[in-house]
Protein backbone atom coordinates (compact mmCIF):
# COMPACT_ATOMS: atom_id res chain seq x y z
CA UNK A 1 0.00 0.00 0.00
CA UNK A 2 1.52 3.37 -1.06
CA UNK A 3 1.10 6.23 1.28
CA UNK A 4 -1.42 8.62 0.11
CA UNK A 5 -0.93 12.17 0.02
CA UNK A 6 -3.79 14.12 0.18
CA UNK A 7 -4.67 12.12 3.36
CA UNK A 8 -1.91 13.23 5.19
CA UNK A 9 -2.00 16.87 3.80
CA UNK A 10 -5.66 16.78 5.22
CA UNK A 11 -4.56 14.98 8.52
CA UNK A 12 -2.21 18.00 9.12
CA UNK A 13 -4.80 20.75 8.64
CA UNK A 14 -6.25 19.99 11.98
CA UNK A 15 -7.91 22.71 14.48
CA UNK A 16 -4.47 23.76 16.53
CA UNK A 17 -4.87 23.74 20.50
CA UNK A 18 -4.19 21.92 23.48
CA UNK A 19 -4.90 18.65 23.04
CA UNK A 20 -7.39 16.15 26.14
CA UNK A 21 -4.95 13.80 27.68
CA UNK A 22 -7.67 11.56 28.46
CA UNK A 23 -9.59 12.29 24.93
CA UNK A 24 -12.12 9.66 24.28
CA UNK A 25 -12.65 10.37 20.67
CA UNK A 26 -12.31 7.64 17.80
CA UNK A 27 -9.27 8.25 15.42
CA UNK A 28 -7.57 7.38 12.34
CA UNK A 29 -3.72 6.69 11.91
CA UNK A 30 -1.93 6.06 8.76
CA UNK A 31 1.60 5.50 8.85
CA UNK A 32 4.81 5.10 6.91
CA UNK A 33 6.44 1.59 7.32
CA UNK A 34 10.07 0.50 7.15
CA UNK A 35 9.86 -3.25 6.96
CA UNK A 36 13.22 -5.41 7.29
CA UNK A 37 12.75 -8.81 7.29
CA UNK A 38 14.58 -11.58 8.61
CA UNK A 39 17.26 -13.09 7.04
CA UNK A 40 15.17 -16.24 7.02
CA UNK A 41 12.31 -14.60 4.68
CA UNK A 42 15.14 -13.83 1.91
CA UNK A 43 13.15 -11.04 1.09
CA UNK A 44 14.71 -7.16 0.92
CA UNK A 45 14.00 -4.38 3.40
CA UNK A 46 10.68 -2.43 1.86
CA UNK A 47 8.99 1.22 3.17
CA UNK A 48 4.99 0.77 2.94
CA UNK A 49 1.83 2.05 4.57
CA UNK A 50 -0.58 1.15 7.64
CA UNK A 51 -3.81 2.56 8.34
CA UNK A 52 -5.75 1.98 11.48
CA UNK A 53 -8.71 2.48 12.75
CA UNK A 54 -8.79 3.05 16.58
CA UNK A 55 -11.49 3.31 19.27
CA UNK A 56 -10.16 4.24 23.36
CA UNK A 57 -11.87 2.12 25.76
CA UNK A 58 -10.57 4.22 28.80
CA UNK A 59 -7.94 6.74 29.83
CA UNK A 60 -5.12 3.97 29.22
CA UNK A 61 -5.85 1.75 26.30
CA UNK A 62 -7.08 1.61 22.91
CA UNK A 63 -8.23 -0.92 20.48
CA UNK A 64 -7.36 -0.47 17.16
CA UNK A 65 -8.22 -2.48 13.20
CA UNK A 66 -5.58 -1.98 11.06
CA UNK A 67 -4.75 -2.75 7.26
CA UNK A 68 -1.01 -3.15 6.16
CA UNK A 69 0.27 -4.00 2.67
CA UNK A 70 3.40 -4.81 1.55
CA UNK A 71 5.48 -5.57 -1.52
CA UNK A 72 9.32 -6.39 -1.55
CA UNK A 73 11.65 -7.94 -3.97
CA UNK A 74 13.12 -11.27 -3.11
CA UNK A 75 17.08 -11.36 -1.94
CA UNK A 76 19.36 -13.05 -4.81
CA UNK A 77 16.91 -12.30 -7.80
CA UNK A 78 14.48 -14.59 -7.57
CA UNK A 79 11.27 -13.15 -7.70
CA UNK A 80 9.08 -10.58 -5.64
CA UNK A 81 6.75 -11.32 -2.60
CA UNK A 82 3.87 -9.34 -2.23
CA UNK A 83 1.18 -9.86 1.22
CA UNK A 84 -1.73 -7.72 2.64
CA UNK A 85 -3.26 -8.22 5.56
CA UNK A 86 -6.32 -7.00 8.06
CA UNK A 87 -5.61 -7.18 11.84
CA UNK A 88 -6.35 -5.53 15.52
CA UNK A 89 -4.05 -4.59 18.12
CA UNK A 90 -4.24 -2.93 21.41
CA UNK A 91 -2.61 -0.33 22.85
CA UNK A 92 -1.81 0.42 26.41
CA UNK A 93 -0.54 3.94 27.34
CA UNK A 94 1.99 3.84 29.80
CA UNK A 95 1.64 7.97 30.38
CA UNK A 96 -1.47 10.33 29.02
CA UNK A 97 -0.50 14.14 29.16
CA UNK A 98 -0.80 14.95 25.65
CA UNK A 99 2.83 16.20 25.35
CA UNK A 100 4.54 12.30 24.91
CA UNK A 101 2.28 9.76 25.88
CA UNK A 102 4.43 6.03 25.50
CA UNK A 103 2.53 2.99 25.19
CA UNK A 104 2.87 -0.79 24.36
CA UNK A 105 0.98 -2.69 21.69
CA UNK A 106 0.14 -6.33 21.15
CA UNK A 107 -1.41 -6.86 17.83
CA UNK A 108 -2.93 -10.08 15.27
CA UNK A 109 -2.89 -9.48 11.62
CA UNK A 110 -3.73 -12.35 9.10
CA UNK A 111 -1.75 -11.98 5.77
CA UNK A 112 -2.75 -12.57 2.10
CA UNK A 113 0.78 -13.70 1.08
CA UNK A 114 2.07 -14.56 -2.33
CA UNK A 115 5.83 -15.33 -2.92
CA UNK A 116 7.36 -16.07 -6.30
CA UNK A 117 3.90 -16.71 -7.84
CA UNK A 118 2.51 -19.07 -4.74
CA UNK A 119 0.27 -18.67 -2.39
CA UNK A 120 1.80 -19.02 1.38
CA UNK A 121 -1.01 -17.21 3.84
CA UNK A 122 0.17 -16.53 7.46
CA UNK A 123 -0.72 -15.59 10.46
CA UNK A 124 0.92 -13.04 12.38
CA UNK A 125 1.64 -11.57 16.23
CA UNK A 126 3.23 -8.25 16.34
CA UNK A 127 5.05 -6.76 20.20
CA UNK A 128 6.20 -3.33 19.86
CA UNK A 129 6.66 -0.08 21.65
CA UNK A 130 5.50 3.70 20.38
CA UNK A 131 4.54 7.15 21.28
CA UNK A 132 2.10 9.61 20.37
CA UNK A 133 2.91 13.61 20.65
CA UNK A 134 -0.19 15.91 20.00
CA UNK A 135 -0.16 18.45 17.29
CA UNK A 136 -3.36 20.47 18.40
CA UNK A 137 -6.73 19.06 19.36
CA UNK A 138 -7.52 16.93 16.41
CA UNK A 139 -3.97 15.94 15.17
CA UNK A 140 -0.77 14.55 16.71
CA UNK A 141 2.71 12.61 15.56
CA UNK A 142 3.00 8.97 16.09
CA UNK A 143 6.16 6.59 16.27
CA UNK A 144 6.30 2.82 16.98
CA UNK A 145 8.45 -0.53 16.45
CA UNK A 146 6.91 -3.64 16.18
CA UNK A 147 8.32 -7.02 15.67
CA UNK A 148 6.19 -9.71 13.96
CA UNK A 149 6.66 -12.96 14.16
CA UNK A 150 4.55 -15.31 11.62
CA UNK A 151 3.03 -18.68 13.24
CA UNK A 152 5.40 -20.84 15.33
CA UNK A 153 8.66 -19.53 13.96
CA UNK A 154 11.18 -18.37 15.74
CA UNK A 155 12.94 -15.40 13.81
CA UNK A 156 11.03 -11.55 13.94
CA UNK A 157 10.64 -8.62 11.24
CA UNK A 158 11.18 -5.41 12.38
CA UNK A 159 9.03 -2.39 11.41
CA UNK A 160 9.40 1.33 12.45
CA UNK A 161 6.53 3.58 12.11
CA UNK A 162 6.20 7.55 11.96
CA UNK A 163 2.82 9.08 10.96
CA UNK A 164 0.12 11.33 11.84
CA UNK A 165 -2.91 10.05 14.39
CA UNK A 166 -6.56 12.79 13.61
CA UNK A 167 -9.20 12.62 16.72
CA UNK A 168 -12.90 13.11 14.97
CA UNK A 169 -16.07 12.96 16.31
CA UNK A 170 -16.92 14.74 19.58
CA UNK A 171 -15.30 14.13 23.47
CA UNK A 172 -18.14 12.78 25.55
CA UNK A 173 -16.11 10.61 28.61
CA UNK A 174 -17.26 12.04 31.84
CA UNK A 175 -14.70 12.27 34.54
CA UNK A 176 -14.33 8.76 35.97
CA UNK A 177 -15.43 9.15 39.62
CA UNK A 178 -12.48 9.07 42.52
CA UNK A 179 -12.30 5.54 43.19
CA UNK A 180 -11.23 4.51 46.85
CA UNK A 181 -7.87 2.82 46.75
CA UNK A 182 -6.06 0.24 48.69
CA UNK A 183 -2.27 1.69 48.30
CA UNK A 184 -0.16 -0.34 50.25
CA UNK A 185 -2.27 -3.42 49.69
CA UNK A 186 -3.32 -4.54 53.23
CA UNK A 187 -7.25 -4.91 52.91
CA UNK A 188 -7.42 -1.56 54.38
CA UNK A 189 -8.84 0.82 51.93
CA UNK A 190 -6.48 4.85 52.30
CA UNK A 191 -9.65 6.90 53.50
CA UNK A 192 -9.94 4.68 56.67
CA UNK A 193 -6.03 3.13 56.78
CA UNK A 194 -4.25 4.77 59.63
CA UNK A 195 -0.42 3.60 58.65
CA UNK A 196 -0.80 3.43 54.74
CA UNK A 197 2.40 2.69 54.45
CA UNK A 198 2.49 -0.78 55.47
CA UNK A 199 4.77 -2.93 53.75
CA UNK A 200 3.35 -6.09 51.83
CA UNK A 201 2.68 -8.74 53.50
CA UNK A 202 2.49 -7.50 56.73
CA UNK A 203 -0.56 -8.57 59.29
CA UNK A 204 -2.79 -5.45 59.85
CA UNK A 205 -5.63 -4.80 62.44
CA UNK A 206 -9.21 -2.93 61.09
CA UNK A 207 -6.80 0.30 60.99
CA UNK A 208 -4.63 -0.63 58.54
CA UNK A 209 -1.65 -1.15 61.57
CA UNK A 210 0.81 -4.16 61.63
CA UNK A 211 -0.59 -7.09 64.34
CA UNK A 212 2.46 -7.98 66.92
CA UNK A 213 3.78 -11.07 65.43
CA UNK A 214 5.40 -14.57 66.23
CA UNK A 215 8.94 -14.36 66.05
CA UNK A 216 10.66 -16.44 63.39
CA UNK A 217 14.47 -17.65 64.54
CA UNK A 218 15.46 -19.45 61.42
CA UNK A 219 13.87 -16.92 59.12
CA UNK A 220 11.86 -19.65 57.19
CA UNK A 221 8.37 -18.25 57.26
CA UNK A 222 7.05 -20.21 59.51
CA UNK A 223 6.49 -18.82 63.29
CA UNK A 224 8.61 -19.87 66.23
CA UNK A 225 5.20 -21.36 67.93
CA UNK A 226 4.57 -23.42 64.73
CA UNK A 227 7.98 -24.34 63.79
CA UNK A 228 8.73 -28.41 63.99
CA UNK A 229 12.27 -27.56 62.43
CA UNK A 230 13.83 -24.39 64.33
CA UNK A 231 17.02 -24.75 62.98
CA UNK A 232 16.29 -25.10 59.14
CA UNK A 233 19.13 -23.46 57.04
CA UNK A 234 18.31 -20.56 55.25
CA UNK A 235 17.14 -20.57 52.20
CA UNK A 236 15.72 -23.99 52.50
CA UNK A 237 12.25 -24.38 51.60
CA UNK A 238 9.85 -25.69 54.02
CA UNK A 239 6.48 -26.82 54.41
CA UNK A 240 3.67 -25.65 56.82
CA UNK A 241 5.73 -26.79 59.81
CA UNK A 242 8.94 -25.38 59.21
CA UNK A 243 10.69 -28.70 58.15
CA UNK A 244 12.32 -29.41 54.95
CA UNK A 245 10.37 -30.03 51.05
CA UNK A 246 10.62 -33.10 49.29
CA UNK A 247 8.73 -30.89 46.44
CA UNK A 248 9.00 -34.10 43.96
CA UNK A 249 8.33 -36.85 46.00
CA UNK A 250 11.36 -39.04 45.15
CA UNK A 251 13.08 -39.68 48.90
CA UNK A 252 15.12 -36.55 48.62
CA UNK A 253 14.76 -33.82 50.68
CA UNK A 254 14.64 -30.43 47.85
CA UNK A 255 17.90 -29.11 49.80
CA UNK A 256 19.88 -32.36 48.30
CA UNK A 257 17.85 -32.94 45.22
CA UNK A 258 20.23 -31.63 42.07
CA UNK A 259 17.28 -32.39 40.34
CA UNK A 260 14.25 -31.43 42.38
CA UNK A 261 11.10 -32.05 39.40
CA UNK A 262 11.69 -35.46 38.66
CA UNK A 263 8.50 -37.33 37.80
CA UNK A 264 6.75 -39.65 40.25
CA UNK A 265 7.57 -43.16 40.54
CA UNK A 266 10.64 -42.28 38.75
CA UNK A 267 13.59 -44.48 39.90
CA UNK A 268 16.49 -41.72 41.49
CA UNK A 269 19.75 -41.86 42.31
CA UNK A 270 21.23 -40.26 45.95
CA UNK A 271 20.87 -36.62 44.46
CA UNK A 272 17.10 -36.86 43.16
CA UNK A 273 18.56 -37.54 39.42
CA UNK A 274 16.71 -40.23 37.33
CA UNK A 275 18.61 -42.59 36.58
CA UNK A 276 20.25 -43.33 33.07
CA UNK A 277 21.53 -46.71 32.87
CA UNK A 278 23.39 -46.96 29.56
CA UNK A 279 24.78 -43.20 29.59
CA UNK A 280 23.40 -41.64 27.08
CA UNK A 281 21.97 -38.43 28.58
CA UNK A 282 18.09 -39.87 28.50
CA UNK A 283 16.92 -41.29 32.12
CA UNK A 284 15.70 -44.87 31.98
CA UNK A 285 11.70 -44.14 32.25
CA UNK A 286 11.84 -42.15 28.93
CA UNK A 287 14.55 -44.27 27.21
CA UNK A 288 13.34 -46.29 24.27
CA UNK A 289 16.73 -48.07 23.35
CA UNK A 290 17.84 -48.59 26.98
CA UNK A 291 20.77 -50.46 25.66
CA UNK A 292 22.96 -48.08 23.34
CA UNK A 293 26.31 -48.44 23.40
CA UNK A 294 28.62 -45.92 24.74
CA UNK A 295 29.35 -43.02 22.24
CA UNK A 296 26.17 -43.22 19.53
CA UNK A 297 24.40 -40.05 18.95
CA UNK A 298 20.79 -40.90 20.22
CA UNK A 299 17.22 -38.85 19.93
CA UNK A 300 15.58 -37.42 22.66
CA UNK A 301 13.75 -41.28 23.09
CA UNK A 302 17.28 -42.56 23.54
CA UNK A 303 17.44 -44.63 19.79
CA UNK A 304 20.19 -43.84 17.86
CA UNK A 305 19.89 -40.98 15.12
CA UNK A 306 19.48 -42.65 11.75
CA UNK A 307 21.33 -41.54 9.14
CA UNK A 308 18.51 -41.02 6.52
CA UNK A 309 15.37 -39.83 7.80
CA UNK A 310 12.73 -41.34 5.00
CA UNK A 311 10.17 -39.31 3.71
CA UNK A 312 7.63 -42.06 1.98
CA UNK A 313 5.15 -40.11 0.79
CA UNK A 314 5.94 -37.05 0.38
CA UNK A 315 4.78 -36.15 -3.47
CA UNK A 316 4.92 -33.03 -5.81
CA UNK A 317 2.77 -32.03 -8.79
CA UNK A 318 3.79 -33.69 -12.21
CA UNK A 319 7.08 -31.34 -13.10
CA UNK A 320 6.35 -28.85 -10.35
CA UNK A 321 7.76 -28.34 -7.02
CA UNK A 322 4.24 -27.86 -5.43
CA UNK A 323 3.63 -30.60 -2.28
CA UNK A 324 0.67 -32.72 -2.57
CA UNK A 325 -1.82 -32.32 0.10
CA UNK A 326 -1.08 -35.89 1.07
CA UNK A 327 2.44 -34.91 1.62
CA UNK A 328 1.67 -32.64 4.59
CA UNK A 329 1.09 -35.95 7.22
CA UNK A 330 4.28 -37.14 6.96
CA UNK A 331 6.44 -33.38 6.58
CA UNK A 332 4.30 -32.82 9.86
CA UNK A 333 5.78 -35.91 11.61
CA UNK A 334 9.48 -34.78 10.27
CA UNK A 335 8.60 -31.10 11.88
CA UNK A 336 7.88 -32.63 15.20
CA UNK A 337 10.83 -35.32 15.35
CA UNK A 338 13.22 -32.09 13.88
CA UNK A 339 11.62 -29.93 17.29
CA UNK A 340 12.20 -32.83 19.64
CA UNK A 341 15.98 -33.09 18.67
CA UNK A 342 17.37 -29.15 17.97
CA UNK A 343 20.73 -30.37 17.92
CA UNK A 344 20.28 -32.89 14.99
CA UNK A 345 20.84 -31.11 11.59
CA UNK A 346 19.50 -32.56 7.95
CA UNK A 347 19.90 -31.65 4.39
CA UNK A 348 16.94 -31.96 2.65
CA UNK A 349 18.06 -34.34 -0.46
CA UNK A 350 15.97 -34.04 -3.90
CA UNK A 351 15.91 -36.92 -5.97
CA UNK A 352 14.56 -37.11 -9.98
CA UNK A 353 14.76 -40.00 -12.24
CA UNK A 354 17.21 -40.06 -15.26
CA UNK A 355 14.63 -38.89 -17.50
CA UNK A 356 14.71 -35.99 -19.49
CA UNK A 357 17.21 -33.20 -19.31
CA UNK A 358 20.19 -32.95 -16.68
CA UNK A 359 20.24 -29.58 -16.00
CA UNK A 360 16.48 -29.15 -15.56
CA UNK A 361 16.38 -32.44 -13.11
CA UNK A 362 18.69 -30.73 -10.76
CA UNK A 363 17.07 -27.39 -10.75
CA UNK A 364 13.61 -29.00 -10.54
CA UNK A 365 15.43 -31.43 -7.65
CA UNK A 366 16.54 -28.54 -6.21
CA UNK A 367 12.98 -26.40 -6.21
CA UNK A 368 11.40 -29.02 -4.79
CA UNK A 369 14.09 -29.77 -1.56
CA UNK A 370 13.75 -25.78 -1.04
CA UNK A 371 9.93 -26.36 -0.83
CA UNK A 372 9.98 -29.38 1.96
CA UNK A 373 12.66 -26.83 3.74
CA UNK A 374 10.06 -23.78 3.85
CA UNK A 375 7.44 -26.19 5.38
CA UNK A 376 9.73 -27.36 7.75
CA UNK A 377 10.43 -24.01 8.72
CA UNK A 378 6.89 -22.95 8.79
CA UNK A 379 6.28 -25.52 11.09
CA UNK A 380 9.04 -23.85 13.59
CA UNK A 381 11.99 -25.82 12.73
CA UNK A 382 14.90 -23.54 13.69
CA UNK A 383 16.69 -22.02 10.25
CA UNK A 384 20.00 -22.95 11.19
CA UNK A 385 19.06 -26.55 11.53
CA UNK A 386 18.14 -27.57 7.63
CA UNK A 387 19.01 -27.01 4.54
CA UNK A 388 18.21 -27.92 1.06
CA UNK A 389 19.77 -29.33 -1.62
CA UNK A 390 18.77 -31.00 -4.87
CA UNK A 391 20.73 -34.18 -6.74
CA UNK A 392 18.90 -34.34 -10.12
CA UNK A 393 19.26 -37.77 -11.11
CA UNK A 394 22.86 -38.15 -9.89
CA UNK A 395 22.02 -40.87 -7.22
CA UNK A 396 19.40 -43.75 -8.23
CA UNK A 397 18.04 -46.20 -5.83
CA UNK A 398 17.39 -48.24 -8.58
CA UNK A 399 17.35 -48.92 -12.32
CA UNK A 400 15.55 -45.84 -14.28
CA UNK A 401 14.20 -48.19 -17.39
CA UNK A 402 10.89 -49.62 -15.46
CA UNK A 403 8.34 -47.26 -14.40
CA UNK A 404 8.52 -48.50 -10.82
CA UNK A 405 12.17 -47.83 -10.51
CA UNK A 406 11.92 -44.43 -12.01
CA UNK A 407 9.02 -43.87 -9.32
CA UNK A 408 11.14 -45.20 -6.50
CA UNK A 409 14.11 -42.56 -7.64
CA UNK A 410 11.68 -39.80 -7.53
CA UNK A 411 12.01 -38.95 -4.02
CA UNK A 412 12.92 -36.71 -1.40
CA UNK A 413 15.10 -37.72 1.81
CA UNK A 414 16.45 -35.74 4.94
CA UNK A 415 20.13 -36.37 5.31
CA UNK A 416 21.52 -36.37 9.19
CA UNK A 417 24.51 -33.93 9.47
CA UNK A 418 27.69 -35.36 11.31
Amino acid sequence: MRCNRRLIAALAMGVAGAASAADDRPYAALLAQYTMHAEEHRTQSVVSGYFALGIPLGRDLALEFDYVEREADLTGGGGSRSYAGFGASALWFLERDGSFDPYVVIGYTRFDNEVAGVDLDFESSQLGLGFVTDLSDDLALRGEVRGYRSGRQTFVDVALGLGFVYRFGVQGLAAPAPVDRDSDRDGVMDRTDRCPETLRGTSVDAAGCALPVDGNADRDGVRNSADRCPGTPAAVRVDATGCELDGDGDGVRDGADRCPATSEGVSVDALGCALDGDGDGVTDGADRCPDTPAGIRVLTDGCPVPLVLELEGVNFETASDSLTPGSRAKLDEAVAKLKDNPTVTVEVAGHTDGMGDATRNRLLSQRRAESVRTYLLRGGVAADQVTARGYGADEPLTTNDTAAGRAQNRRVELRVQP
